[in-house]
């Protein structure tokens, strides 16, 4: 089981393009696929104290900042995003 509190950090390039809100609950562990329709549904996921509630919606980096915190009940993430530039890769 995962801590309620923990960092990560997401590839740029996926969220340039686009993540649905249910593959985004996914990859950021505060659900399973099957769990993200009530989790959505719920009202009580938020990003940076924003509750998203629609499950249609696309995370882009435009709304990942440095520092972006997601809530869901006592999970906590704190997020940032990162690319090849950062890892020296390029």
């Amino acid at each position: 089981m995962l801590p309620a509190k923990r960092t990560m950090a997401l590839a740029k390039y996926a969220y340039d393009l686009g993540v649905m809100l249910p593959d985004f609950l996914q990859r950021i562990h505060i659900c399973t696929q099957e769990e993200s329709a009530a989790v959505i549904a719920s009202g009580e996921f938020s990003l940076n104290g924003v509750a998203l509630t629609d499950p249609h919606l696309v995370i882009t980096a435009k709304m990942i900042r440095a520092n972006s915190v997601a809530r869901y009940r006592e999970q906590e993430v704190q997020l940032s995003l990162w690319d090849d530039y950062d890892s020296g890769l390029r």
